[in-house]
């Protein structure tokens, strides 16, 4: 059955492997496919999210990346409901095809009374020198934006341009280091800075950054922001 399947696979994440079957676990590992969430949902503080009748992800906070999770099925079966609620209480339901060997990442994103799933496929390389940069845009009101280090000044150095919501921007590399990425309206010059975000950076590591929140918040509301995920 699926379900014997999933457990196996859940005894690899906590180290149930014997020296014999790690050749079993490798060949499994590479059959299956890598799914992790993140809540972008600016009306909700914590979601769960069911993969068919199991609960895979709980707790996932507003701007949280949950860890990756090995899945063998390709057709799955979504369920988003607030944290602790049960499967009939959902907030979403959907189905998603995922490939052997592939990763993913569900974007949770609108509203609560509204959710969105945005699915992005994770092309989590290790680059020699430099580091990988991609842009994802899950804030339901901001424009289309754009991307960039505040000290690049070369349009073919940004990491995202022109970016709608719900996308995800092509891979870029950057020198790394201490960086400072600007958030702006696209095809608008001047200092109109939505988020700013900065941190170390480590050379040979790919990174995504979401941009999540409200780019119109009330004071109840998170404000548009970067929050970034180390992928490799």
């Amino acid at each position: 059955m699926r379900t014997s399947r999933r457990s196996f696979l859940r005894g690899i994440g906590a180290g149930a492997v014997t020296a014999g079957g790690l050749s079993g676990v490798a060949s499994a590992q590479e059959d299956a496919s890598k799914l992790r969430v993140v809540n972008a949902l600016p009306d909700e503080s914590s979601i769960d999210v069911f993969t068919d009748a199991f609960r895979r992800f709980d707790d996932v906070s507003f701007g949280d990346i949950a860890r990756y999770e090995f899945l063998i099925d390709e057709e799955v079966d979504i369920t988003v409901v607030s944290s602790g609620d049960d499967r009939d209480e959902a907030l979403l339901e959907t189905t998603v095809s995922l490939d052997p060997g592939t990763s993913y990442t569900l974007g949770v994103t609108n509203s609560a009374d509204d959710p969105e799933l945005a699915t992005f496929v994770d092309e989590n390389e290790q680059p020699s020198l430099k580091s990988r940069f991609r842009a994802v845009h899950l804030s339901p009101d901001a424009p289309t934006l754009e991307v960039d280090e505040e000290d690049v000044f070369s349009f073919d150095d940004f990491v995202a341009r022109d970016l709608d919501y719900t996308a995800a921007s092509a891979y870029e590399e950057l020198l790394t280091g201490h960086l400072c990425f600007e958030v702006e309206p696209a095809d608008e010059w001047g200092d109109n800075d939505l988020a700013v975000y900065e941190d170390e950076f480590d050379s040979g590591e790919t990174y995504t950054l979401f941009i999540v929140g409200l780019n119109d918040a009330d004071d109840e509301d998170p404000p548009l922001q970067v929050v970034t995920s180390k992928d490799t």
